[in-house]
């Protein structure tokens, strides 16, 4: 089965065809010397797969944001009842919404 991607920029890693069975956007792209960002894996209907490994790229960096009280405490129950770290249950969380497809 094959796809053509369409893109405005005809230099895109996107205005390739592809063989969906063997293409990985995300490293043609790097083979291509681009970085790609999430809109664009998006746009491109990268799958699943793709979204993940591109997410969980990049250094670690710490992160500070407010949120109620009652919120905070169901999310450190829910991620000790799964046997994870808050902040493991929060990138899984992250991860899981960000990889969603996009209706």
């Amino acid at each position: 089965m094959l796809l053509v991607f369409k893109h405005e920029d005809a230099d895109s890693p996107f205005a390739t065809v592809y063989n969906l069975q063997q293409a990985n956007i995300l490293q043609t792209a790097k083979e291509r010397g681009r970085t790609m960002s999430y809109s664009e894996l998006v746009k491109s209907n990268a799958d699943e797969t793709d979204i993940r490994s591109y997410l969980t790229g990049g250094k670690q960096v710490a992160v500070t944001f407010r949120i109620p009280e009652n919120l905070r405490e169901s999310a450190k129950e829910a991620a000790e009842l799964r046997g994870m770290s808050f902040s493991a249950f929060m990138r899984m969380c992250m991860m899981d919404e960000l990889s969603k497809k996009v209706l």
